[in-house]
């Protein structure tokens, strides 16, 4: 089409919709939160474990190209995995000052609960 059959009309923007800008949309899901379910409102560890790891499929999968993504049933590892992100997250929840001396490569304090349970690293 040439340019002399384009309409001639410009739009330009009035003092009425200058008020009605648009908000910007904020990201929900970050991969620092920790997981935000409640441990306490499931039946059962197994069943905690196993939602926990479908959502954490279904995320990966909408971060991952079309042929990339899993399929099928959970598999072991997804599982073990879970149950180990689950175990360590209710860890740095129980002792914070201890992880955070520990990522400062400082020593925990001798008063701390977790020494009386002679803990390996």
């Amino acid at each position: 089409m040439e340019d002399e059959n384009w309409p001639a009309t410009k739009i330009g923007s009035s003092p009425e919709a200058a008020g009605e800008l648009r908000n910007k949309t904020k990201g929900i899901f970050k991969p620092e939160m920790p997981w935000r379910s409640q441990p306490c409102k499931f039946s059962s560890w197994s069943r905690l474990v196993r939602v926990r790891a479908w959502v954490q499929r279904s995320v990966n999968n909408c971060r991952r190209r079309i042929d990339e993504r899993s399929s099928g049933s959970l598999s072991c590892q997804d599982v073990a995995d879970t149950e180990t992100e689950i175990i360590n997250e209710a860890k740095q929840e129980a002792f914070p000052e201890e992880f955070k001396a520990l990522a400062k490569h400082r020593i925990t304090p001798s008063s701390s609960e977790p020494l009386s349970l002679n803990p390996v690293i």
